[in-house]
């Protein structure tokens, strides 16, 4: 296997199968950081298949996961999402549930939040709280 950098994601030869029904088959895909990456394909290709294995979401068959160098090989998502967010297609919370409540359920919610917009040069308020994130 080549040279792995400290801070990319790599899956390496990604293996997974529903009962009677391979999905992915050898799936390889690396993302460096700063790297926009596209996934490109037919209905039941395997494209959320492959982001829920990244997301300790299902695991695969066999294969490599490996998130800023570190190898992934049991679901362990507190420890990949400190590396990563993942948005899933269907939602998870309850439909009336509103984002300031969502926000005030996690108190670091709102710092991490500034943390992470503080470098972008964009205004955006959030939900009822009248914050602004400005460079």
């Amino acid at each position: 296997m080549e040279s792995i950098p400290d801070q990319a994601l790599v899956l390496d030869t990604i293996f997974y199968e529903a009962p009677a029904l391979p999905i992915l088959q050898g799936a390889y895909l690396r993302v460096e950081p700063g790297q926009i990456c596209g996934l490109f394909g037919r209905n039941g290709s395997g494209k959320t298949t492959l982001l829920k294995v990244v997301a300790g979401q299902i695991r695969p068959a066999s294969g490599l996961v490996i998130i800023d160098g570190e190898r992934f090989a049991a679901p362990q998502r507190r420890r990949r999402f400190a590396k990563l967010a993942y948005l899933p297609q269907t939602p998870m919370l309850p439909p009336d549930m509103r984002v300031e409540t969502l926000i005030r359920s996690f108190p670091n919610a709102y710092l991490m939040i500034h943390k992470q917009c503080k470098h972008l040069d964009v205004r955006a308020q959030l939900a009822g709280y009248g914050y602004m994130a400005a460079s």
